[in-house]
């Protein structure tokens, strides 16, 4: 299915079921408006449309104006675009890029970078109803979209972006990191067709990012092997392709790290226990010290293992990555 969007000198926002178009909270009428197509989801059957390359613009800067909503896909921009691009992260601090919307400021720069680069794989439920270029974005999960984990539908709520569900797709792709790897290669081939000149460095910083991602990679495969037959319970349906990839026995309920799971959440756990003896808690983000405290009492050792999607430019997203892993390596010498 294809939703059409007027060209790039006008931005508009579409609420899906109704016919008005805003720009700004004003009404639009009588415009002349000159359409194209996009794809509008990112359904399995959903066609590439991110195959061709657009025709290289640069900003005032003389870089590669490119925007990220998703710390990993903005790490990996970084690293191999070097100082030909100029990188725009979207998201907020404290704001989860899975919830997060764009604003009208927002897509009007969007509207007028050289590429935008998208994780797919349901990850931004946004791009189907905003009006963007097809050819200026790269979802970089589409190469491996028949590995894509089909999910059930479960509702809660989530920071600052309020309710929302993790349906239909599993979307935190980049916690395999071999599909991590296949992510950083498609960002790879996009930045060498925009920036031919500098494809070879391109190709040189590709290089060595890949192989710090497969030693990820192995090290995770390392502490994998000695969770065999150690079940864990995980905060939040968010760890498909890491259970998957890595073989790991997990189960997930619902909470939130700061939150207390009230009676419900805890009844929650008690249910999940009855037939899955686990003695590992992993949280997204440091949990409050009550609810670390509770666990303990219980017989869990927690940790954090964080998908830093939004990581406030504290650190990079594969420092993240090497700090979850030295975490599980503490926690599993912990465990009886």
């Amino acid at each position: 299915m294809n939703t059409c969007w007027p060209r790039p000198h006008l931005i508009r926002s579409l609420a899906p079921g109704n016919a008005k178009v805003t720009w700004g909270g004003l009404l639009l009428l009588g415009l002349s408006l000159v359409w194209g197509c996009q794809p509008s989801a990112d359904s399995p059957r959903e066609p590439q449309a991110d195959g061709a390359a657009p025709q290289q613009a640069t900003s005032q800067s003389g870089k590669l104006r490119v925007m990220a909503a998703q710390a990993f896909l903005a790490d990996a921009v970084t690293a191999l675009g070097g100082e030909s691009i100029e990188l725009v992260f979207l998201v907020p601090p404290g704001h989860d890029p899975a919830t997060w919307k764009p604003t009208a400021s927002d897509l009007q720069q969007m509207q007028a970078a050289d590429l935008i680069v998208l994780n797919g794989a349901s990850y931004e439920p946004w791009v189907a109803s905003v009006a963007l270029p097809s050819t200026r974005m790269i979802r970089t999960a589409n190469p491996f979209r028949d590995a894509w984990i089909e999910t059930e539908e479960v509702v809660h709520t989530h920071g600052p972006g309020g309710e929302h569900s993790h349906a239909g797709t599993a979307s935190t792709t980049w916690l395999d990191f071999e599909l991590a790897q296949v992510q950083v290669t498609a960002i790879r081939d996009r930045l060498k067709q925009l920036l031919p000149d500098a494809a070879d460095a391109i190709d040189a910083r590709a290089s060595a990012y890949l192989a710090e991602l497969q030693q990820l990679h192995a090290r995770m495969l390392k502490l994998a092997e000695r969770l065999r037959g150690k079940p864990l319970v995980v905060s939040h349906p968010v760890y498909q392709y890491w259970a998957r990839k890595y073989q790991l026995d997990l189960r997930a309920v619902n909470w939130e790290p700061t939150e207390p799971p009230g009676e419900a959440g805890w009844a929650e756990l008690d249910l999940v226990m009855q037939d899955f003896p686990a003695k590992l808690f992993v949280w997204e983000a440091a949990p409050s010290a009550e609810n670390e405290a509770k666990l303990a009492a219980r017989g869990f050792t927690t940790l954090v293992f964080t998908p830093a999607s939004n990581l406030n430019g504290e650190v990079t997203w594969r420092a993240a990555m090497q700090a979850n892993l030295e975490r599980l390596q503490q926690a599993i010498e912990k465990l009886p």
